[in-house]
């Protein structure tokens, strides 16, 4: 009986490594992603993931497109209650684990040639988010890029 619970400690602990070994992984900054818990594109980022979408299409084309993002993609959802007016769209990202819910606010810019598309994204709790807003901002973005060329 002893060494079926000795191996069953030795599983949960492996478990329990390798699930920290696989969140150790997706972090990308560790001095931003344990203290910050949001995420912001701009012109200028550091990081070229995180910059501004140009887009030549119109406002109505991209929201259409994110709409249907938010459709195919269960993880994400529209948000009734957005805490920027001035967002063209409030959306909110939702964590497969531990349901964490992150806002996140689609801003559109008409353009010379288009529109440009910022987008910032906020933890509702917690003091880091282990680099989830960042993310979350990469997979709308990359999803504008697919549908809209």
């Amino acid at each position: 009986m002893l060494r079926k619970w000795q191996k069953m400690g030795i599983t949960i602990a492996l478990v329990v490594l390798a699930m920290l070994i696989s969140l150790a992984m997706q972090i990308d900054d560790w001095s931003r992603d344990l203290s910050t818990n949001r995420a912001a594109t701009s012109t200028d980022s550091a990081d070229p993931t995180l910059r501004s979408l140009e887009l030549a299409a119109s406002a109505e084309e991209i929201e259409a497109a994110i709409m249907q993002f938010v459709e195919r993609t269960p993880a994400w959802q529209v948000n009734p209650n957005p805490s920027d007016d001035n967002a063209a769209l409030a959306l909110v990202r939702t964590t497969r684990v531990f349901r964490f819910a992150d806002d996140v606010e689609v801003f559109l810019q008409p353009t010379e040639t288009g529109t440009r598309v910022d987008v910032h994204s906020e933890s509702r709790v917690g003091k880091g988010d282990l680099g989830q807003n960042p993310r979350n901002i990469r997979e709308l973005l990359n999803a504008l890029r697919d549908e809209l060329p």
